[in-house]
Order: structure tokens, then C-alpha cells, then sequence
């Protein structure tokens, strides 16, 4: 049986210090949700922990195994996303499957010395910063439909996810970070995403994106990618 918790969550009392939780190949964004099966020891004395404090796990993804330290230690990517457990099933081995809900993007400080038996460390919280000298809401709205009609055969959809994210007034920050997580791209191109906290400059990485898909798309084919796309295998 799933035990359910309530999704909301609040950062007041928020101490800088989480429980962390770093993965080979998966990078999670703030305002998406993310299913997890929580099998290896570490990792299950970490949801136990997190389960009886305040919920909370950030979320990052380890570096490629050329970039592992002199002291052969694996190094974890120095931003993550801030996640609450909202639901959980504890298995027959032990295991656990867990849904988190991303809640905001985190910069790792420094990790905790003599920490329990899984990693913690002190994080700041990254709050997205909507410069007001560059292109408008407007102007890059407007710039991620074309963007979509050119990759997609029915950007405007209603049906679908993606289209009611570009037809109704969803906050920039959550838009760039909700496509980010969605859409199929390169690790190394996601953590660029996710270390971005300037949400135009965000929006300019991830539309380049798009771009550089809808010209690989046309070179050599013809007719148009079904809508939605591949989703990633986050």
C-alpha cells in the first residue's frame, strides 16, 4: 500500500542542511514529478531519515567517472534540485518506490563531515532571477511557439502537456525547467539548465536546443515529429 503525504511544502524553517542523493544518469528539475525505486542500502537509510524529519532530498547526478577525485571518491554535480517524498511504498526486499515532487534548485555548499551512513550537505537556495533589461516574457513566449512549430506537428495542442504550457500564463522559471526535464536532451545540456538561475538566459539555452533539434530533424528527413517528442528517460 502507498502511504501519501500532502504536496504542499514551505521553506521558512529550511536549515540549509538535506539529505543528498546522488544518481549516474539522472538530473531532476523543480516543478516536475520524479518516480524513484530506492534498492541499495545508503539509499534506503537516507528515504528512513528523510521520511522521519522533514521529507526532503536533494537531487543531483554524480560526475562522469574521468572526473573522480585523488581520493578516487565520486564527485557529485555541485547543483540539485531540492525534492519532497509525496509518496511512498515500502517492497517485500526492503526496497522502497518513491514519487518526488521537485520543489526548487539548490547550490551544494559543502558536504557534511561525519555525516550518518548516507550523504547530507549544506545547500543555498536558488531563486530564479528575471532580469529586466533583457527580451520580454512576450518576446520569448512568442520565440518558444515558433521554436515548437517548427519541431513539432501539433505545437498548440490542448490535449497534451506540452502545449498547455505554452498556451496558458505558466511562469517562465517553471515553463524553461518543466521542458528541461521533459525534453530528450544530452545530461551535460540539462545540468547547464539546471545550474542556470538568470530565467532568460535559461530560456535562451533551452530554445538553442530546440533549434539545433529541428535542424538535425530536416536534415535528411522529411515530414514532421509527431506531438510530443521523446520524452527523456528521466
Amino acid at each position: 500500500m502507498y502511504e501519501r503525504d500532502d504536496f504542499s511544502f514551505s521553506l521558512d524553517n529550511f536549515s540549509g542542511r538535506t539529505k543528498l542523493l546522488a544518481l549516474p544518469n539522472l538530473l531532476m528539475f523543480p516543478h516536475v514529478m520524479q518516480p524513484l525505486h530506492i534498492v541499495e542500502q545508503e539509499h534506503r537509510n537516507l528515504l528512513k531519515e528523510a521520511l522521519a524529519d522533514d521529507k526532503m532530498i536533494a537531487l543531483s547526478v554524480l560526475e562522469p567517472s574521468r572526473e573522480l577525485s585523488k581520493q578516487n571518491e565520486q564527485r557529485v554535480f555541485p547543483f540539485a534540485c531540492l525534492a519532497k517524498v509525496v509518496c511512498f511504498q515500502k517492497m517485500q526486499d526492503d526496497g522502497y518506490n518513491v514519487l518526488l515532487i521537485g520543489i526548487q534548485r539548490v547550490r551544494l555548499i559543502e558536504s557534511v563531515p561525519n555525516s550518518p551512513p548516507y550523504p547530507e550537505a549544506i545547500v543555498e537556495l536558488c531563486d530564479d532571477i528575471y532580469p529586466k533589461e533583457l527580451a520580454t516574457y512576450d518576446e520569448i513566449q512568442k520565440r518558444f511557439r515558433e521554436a515548437f512549430a517548427r519541431f513539432f506537428s501539433n505545437p498548440s495542442g490542448t490535449d497534451d502537456l506540452l502545449g498547455k504550457l505554452l498556451d496558458t500564463e505558466v511562469p517562465l522559471g517553471v515553463r524553461t525547467d518543466v521542458l528541461s526535464y521533459m525534453l530528450d536532451l544530452p545530461l551535460q545540456k540539462k545540468k547547464e539548465l539546471l545550474a542556470e538561475v538568470n530565467v532568460h538566459r535559461r530560456a535562451e539555452v533551452l530554445l538553442k536546443c530546440l533549434n539545433a533539434i529541428a535542424i538535425d530533424h530536416s536534415i535528411g528527413k522529411s515530414g514532421t515529429t509527431p506531438f510530443p517528442p521523446l520524452f527523456s528517460t528521466n
